[in-house]
């Protein structure tokens, strides 16, 4: 295939013999394998030709490490016992292999029970350290809570699991030594369960309902809960969460002081830290949402800016949002011209990847805008029932954009606010006022004789015109490619 012609290792292994045997090592490491990729007559016809292939080249078998089974999304059929025996053809065909990921190999209407064959192939193995990875949890919700497979799921891992499973998911980690990586909670006595492979959590967001209100007491119950979870390494708590009860939140309120600020939905890292030449590790935010900024009017801005930026010194993504209704302090920025906001954001969050913006930024471009000849008085532009038209703005957001993105080396997405009567349309097709703005930072490296200079592209996603839709759709697969993963 086109891929493998641009893998150095297969251009390698062209070569010689000895770059060959050098080469192959690494080009088989891992590989995927995509069912019913072409339909067989025959059902069994599959199986046999992948057999045929592996006795053809044994030699590669013994080189695999990694496998990924797949089948194509737009096929719809699906055959739960052809489905097994290819997996377990896979299984014997791969006498080393330390991981098989069945990813969107399965139909919806598996359970574990029905994984009986595949996981006994698994747990009978030449090799010790094989582990089989399901996307998600095959526990049902209505399966009763006590119900367990016939077979041990130790050497099962689970990428995911959700909120409705919690009961059913405990019983498979404590009974049946199921491993599950990703946990999402809605459940308010999340706090209490215990999950001793997890690498990351999610506690959702439950709103207003009393059943989902959170019933932790205090960091010390936070506390607890990360010192029972030693393989823990991203949390991330969303809206509604008592965010004065983790940790890391609270260094963030004691750092700002005497300013005040509110936050939600934050994400924070496990990440390591060396302390006197001693290697320890520690919480720190990675993701914050501010919805409200309160500045001390004898300091100001300028120094809460400078303590938020040095309390979030590795955050990647930042948003300033106001809840649902709500509007952000519109003195935020108050007496700042846009330059002053570039500078301020550029000195104090250079490792910011994502930023959101609140219309406060948007009400000092419109100020600006309007001391400009021949454009309407702010009273004007500000009275609700005008319906401004967005194109007449639309280059000083790309400018605010632009120099914002030369001063924040590490920013790839920016969105923020505009007022609902400066809402454009996205498409003809799509009749949706959007409230926001929103582009994508392109960055290149030119090089011109001796020197090489960075170009900065701003792409706007949002409004999105007929003439720059295939830009944004190249810029955002190109985004997306640096995020794939085997």
């Amino acid at each position: 295939t086109e891929k493998n012609v641009q893998n150095p290792f297969y251009n390698c292994s062209l070569v010689s013999h000895r770059m060959r045997r050098i080469a192959l090592p690494f080009l088989f490491q891992a590989i995927e394998i995509i069912i019913e990729a072409v339909p067989f007559p025959d059902e069994k016809e599959e199986i046999a030709q992948f057999k045929t292939i592996i006795a053809r080249n044994a030699d590669l078998g013994h080189l695999v490490r990694h496998a990924r089974i797949t089948r194509p999304s737009n096929r719809t059929e699906y055959n739960v016992n052809k489905n097994y025996q290819f997996i377990t053809a896979v299984l014997a065909a791969f006498p080393k292999l330390k991981c098989l990921v069945l990813r969107s190999a399965m139909g919806h209407t598996v359970n574990w029970d029905s994984q009986t064959p595949v996981i006994q192939a698994v747990n009978q193995h030449p090799s010790t350290d094989l582990c089989v990875v399901y996307q998600l949890n095959l526990a049902k919700r209505d399966d009763p809570p006590d119900h367990l497979p016939s077979v041990s799921l130790s050497r099962v891992i689970c990428l995911s699991s959700d909120s409705g499973q919690s009961k059913h998911a405990q019983m498979l980690v404590q009974k049946s030594g199921l491993r599950i990586l990703h946990v999402y909670f809605a459940h308010n006595n999340w706090h209490r369960t215990t999950y001793p492979s997890v690498l990351s959590i999610t506690r959702g967001g439950f709103h207003s309902d009393p059943e989902y209100e959170d019933d932790i007491g205090s960091i010390e119950v936070f506390g607890d809960f990360l010192d029972r979870h030693p393989s823990l390494r991203t949390v991330t708590l969303a809206e509604g969460f008592p965010q004065d009860k983790a940790p890391w939140n609270v260094t963030l309120f004691d750092c700002v002081q005497p300013h005040t600020c509110v936050v939600d939905d934050t994400k924070a890292i496990l990440a390591p830290r060396n302390q006197n030449g001693t290697q320890t590790s520690h919480w720190q935010l990675d993701t914050v949402t501010f919805t409200s900024l309160k500045v001390d009017p004898f300091l100001g801005i300028s120094d809460l800016m400078a303590k938020l930026g040095n309390a979030l010194s590795q955050v990647t993504s930042l948003s300033f949002q106001a809840f649902s209704g709500q509007e952000f302090d519109r003195h935020l920025f108050q007496n700042l011209t846009t330059k002053d906001i570039i500078v301020l954001l550029g000195t104090n969050f250079p490792k910011v990847e994502n930023l959101h913006l609140s219309d406060t930024v948007f009400d000092n471009i419109i100020r600006e805008w309007c001391t400009e000849d021949g454009n309407p008085s702010y009273e004007d532009v500000c009275n609700p029932s005008v319906q401004n038209q967005f194109s007449d703005i639309q280059q000083l957001c790309e400018n605010f954009l632009w120099n914002l993105a030369t001063t924040m080396p590490s920013l790839d997405f920016i969105s923020f606010e505009i007022w609902p009567n400066f809402a454009h349309r996205q498409t003809r097709r799509h009749r949706i006022n959007e409230k926001h703005v929103s582009a994508y930072i392109h960055r290149q490296q030119v090089n011109t004789g001796n020197t090489s200079q960075q170009v900065v592209e701003v792409v706007f996603a949002s409004p999105v015109s007929a003439t720059n839709q295939a830009r944004v759709e190249e810029v955002n697969k190109a985004r997306m490619a640096r995020f794939g993963t085997f």
